[in-house]
Order: C-alpha cells, then structure tokens, then sequence
C-alpha cells in the first residue's frame, strides 16, 4: 500500500500517542512523532514505526507554548509541504483536590491540554484549507463529558474545552472537506492509570459495565477508522472509547 500522506501526532512518544503511530505506521503514513522531554521513549517509537515499514521522524517541542508549535509547523511546510493529519494527543492529568489547585498548576494543564491543541489546529487548517482536505483528530476524555471522577478539576475543564473547539473546528473546517473529530477514552491502561493509588483503580474499574479497564489499541482502533474513507461523511463528532462507563 503506498500512501504519501503526513500526520503530526502530539505527545507521541508513550501511552495512546505511541499506539496512534503505531497503527499509522500500518497505513503507511509518514508520522511526526512530537515529545516533550523522553527523547528515548520518542526514538523507541519511530524505530518500531520504520521496523512496520512505515516513516517518520521525532521532533521535539514543548507545544504548551505557542512559539514552539510555530517553530514545529515552519520545519512541515518546509520540509514536507503538506500535513493531512493532525492527532492533538499530548496531555497530562494529575490527581489533586480542586482546593489545591493553584494559578501556576491552572495554567499548566490547560496550556497542556487545551491551549497546544487550539494553536495545532489553527496551523494545520492553514495548510489544509490550502490543500482542500484534511483530517483533525482531538484525544478528549470521559472527563471532559462527565467532569471526572477522580480526575482534577483543571483537567476536566480543559477536556470539555477541547469538545467545544472539535465542533467549532469542525465548522470551520467543513467547506474545505477538512473534517474534525474527538475520540474520549475512558480508563485506559498507560502509564497515567498504571501510577494510580490501587483503590482508585478498583474503584475506576467496579464502574465500567464491560469490566475492564480499556487498552491503548482500543482508542488507536477507533482513531484509524476516523482516517479512513468510511468515516468521510462524520465531523464534529464526540466518539467515547470507554467500556460504558459513560453512555450518550
């Protein structure tokens, strides 16, 4: 199969980003492997990609700043000229009270999980809207429908705020056949989960009705089936990856 489309994902070098390249490293994707600090991690991810026959490169950026994400789409149009996908995957969510959330960690997690997915998006719909297509996929979470759980107030917010922009974006992007979709998983097994206190996971786990926590491979499923043609006729879209634990 020959494909010569490129995706940028964020966050890419671990958990759910890591299993999204991996499934479009299957599709033949030429796949920007954005990270943060685990260089190691980022590399280990592109040499299983090229190990599928697929290509690719790291870079790295910390796209909580809007200055590196300028930086990071300048190095696309120059050296690929094109960007058909974009997957907003990079984000964190802690574990605090909300009485103890203090200005610096508000700004924080919603420059992680919201800000950087607002400014990828408004430099990959300049280069779609040139191309007359294009596919946004943002990673949202339950908690951005439910409010959370266990989750942190911040990062519940900032995950609701990424449900609004998808349809926003969606809107937008709609007259130039660029379609945008959100894919919220619920409790998934990443290292994330995998640092949870023990009782928090049980507790997680006693409310899903499949009954078991979700695996990387269930939320990359459903993101490759939003890049195939079969999904061409869906935008705006909230599509939940969570075992029941939230039915619309």
């Amino acid at each position: 199969m020959v494909n010569n489309k490129v995706a940028l994902i964020t966050g890419a070098s671990r958990g759910i980003g890591r299993g999204i390249a991996l499934q479009l490293a299957d599709m033949r994707y030429t796949i920007i492997i954005n990270y943060n600090n685990d260089r190691a991690s980022a590399e280990q991810v592109l040499k299983t990609v090229l190990g599928k026959k697929g290509n690719g490169i790291c870079f790295n950026a910390d796209i909580s700043k809007n200055e590196n994400i300028e930086k990071m789409f300048k190095f696309i149009s120059q050296e690929y000229g094109r960007l058909d996908v974009l997957i907003n995957n990079a984000g964190y969510a802690p574990i605090i009270e909300t009485e103890k959330i203090d200005e610096k960690s508000w700004d924080h997690i919603l420059s992680i999980n919201l800000k950087s997915a607002f400014f990828c998006s408004n430099h990959a719909m300049f280069i779609m809207k040139k191309a007359g297509q294009g596919k946004i996929i943002n990673i949202g979470s339950q908690a951005g429908i439910t409010g959370g759980f266990h989750s942190a107030a911040h990062y519940a917010i900032a995950k609701g705020g990424i449900n609004t922009l998808t349809k926003r974006l969606a809107m937008e992007g709609a007259p130039y056949n660029i379609l945008v979709n959100c894919v919220s998983p619920g409790i998934i097994e990443t290292d994330g989960v995998n640092a949870y206190p023990e009782e928090v996971v049980k507790d997680l786990v006693g409310k899903i009705p499949i009954g078991r926590i979700g695996t990387v491979s269930d939320v990359a499923n459903v993101v490759s089936f939003l890049l195939t043609e079969k999904s061409n006729y869906l935008t705006g879209i909230n599509i939940p990856v969570n075992g029941g634990i939230y039915m619309n």
